[in-house]
């Protein structure tokens, strides 16, 4: 998978970036306590061309996420980054896994799981006392409006299907909503209804 993102604060090199990669570890304490927890869940990959799906799929038997082929700005992206993950063993059943294992640790160990609700607990009060974020500019994209469905109602639909051409109402939408070839102008058509007129472009 090829990630491109876009960077709050100014990312300056790429040692940076790898260093954030090495450094992500939110269960490094259970590290050894829980089977299935890698000592890293995010094996960041410095060599060009890594990471490869053939050969960097089973990280720590699957369960760790290979990352590489970093590179800073990247025309309107601040990051952009390569990822192979085995998606059945970390994204389904190793994901489960984890969670019961986790569980379980919590159930067996009560001051464990007092420490963390404690811990949610002021996490979730620093984010309601964090400042507003800057509000975001205002849009100057057309906004799209929505098209609405005139069969509502049975009586709506029945005259529809009672009409001398029942499949007049596709007929319409279809032509204004999809392309179409033409062969004897070597173009791709679209009724535009505003303009009352067929408009597209060539294939060439």
């Amino acid at each position: 998978i090829r990630v491109k993102i876009k960077s709050p604060g100014k990312l300056l090199d790429l040692d940076s970036v790898y260093a954030a990669f090495d450094a992500f570890a939110p269960l490094e304490h259970l590290a050894g306590v829980l089977p299935s927890l890698p000592p890293r869940p995010v094996v960041a990959m410095r060599e060009a061309g890594t990471p490869r799906p053939n050969t960097h799929q089973n990280e720590y038997g699957g369960m760790a996420v290979a990352v590489g082929n970093v590179k800073l700005h990247d025309g309107q992206w601040d990051v952009c980054f390569s990822v192979v993950v085995n998606n059945m063993v970390r994204g389904a059943y190793g994901a489960a896994l984890l969670m019961a294992e986790y569980y379980n640790h919590l159930k067996e160990h009560p001051r464990a799981q007092s420490e963390l609700s404690a811990a949610l607990s002021a996490r979730q009060t620093a984010m309601e006392e964090a400042p507003e974020p800057p509000s975001p500019l205002e849009l100057t994209a057309e906004i799209p409006v929505a098209e609405v469905n005139t069969l509502t109602s049975t009586a709506a639909f029945d005259a529809v299907a009672n009409a001398a051409d029942p499949t007049a109402i596709h007929d319409t939408f279809s032509k204004s909503h999809l392309h179409w070839y033409n062969p004897e102008l070597g173009a791709w058509l679209m009724f535009d209804e505003t303009a009352a007129e067929w408009r597209g472009w060539r294939e060439a």
